[in-house]
């Protein structure tokens, strides 16, 4: 079975994520901002705006089950509901850049293609 920390003894680490997708919203707020203004995103910037949503969700669940677990008077709790914050304003501001965002995308970018290979024919036959 894999280990893996709880929200709790993972602080840190949520704390630094949570600064790390705050500078993202900031990308993806002028981001959806241009595209107000006419200028089309990269599909690179829509798959980014939709993997911080997605990252944000995973985490406030984690979040959430590290609050409910929680002892009384632990004092990770406060923390934990400081981040909690956090991550609910960065959600929602990710979430109001996607909406515009998914507006100006209105053609879908085709998938990747996998060009299939043959073998080198002899030049003898």
């Amino acid at each position: 079975m894999l280990f893996r920390p709880t929200a709790d003894q993972r602080l840190d680490g949520i704390l630094a994520m949570l600064e790390v997708w705050n500078d993202e919203a900031d990308r993806f707020r002028a981001v959806a901002v241009a595209a107000r203004k006419g200028k089309a995103p990269s599909s690179l910037v829509v798959a980014g705006v939709e993997e911080a949503h997605d990252g944000l969700i995973s985490l406030l669940d984690d979040i959430d089950r590290a609050i409910e677990s929680a002892r009384p008077g632990d004092r990770a709790f406060a923390d934990l509901l400081k981040a909690q914050g956090k991550a609910v304003a960065l959600l929602e501001s990710v979430t109001n850049s996607m909406d515009v965002l998914s507006l100006v995308m209105t053609d879908d970018q085709p998938a990747p293609v996998r060009i299939g290979r043959r073998p080198l024919q002899q030049a003898a036959e």
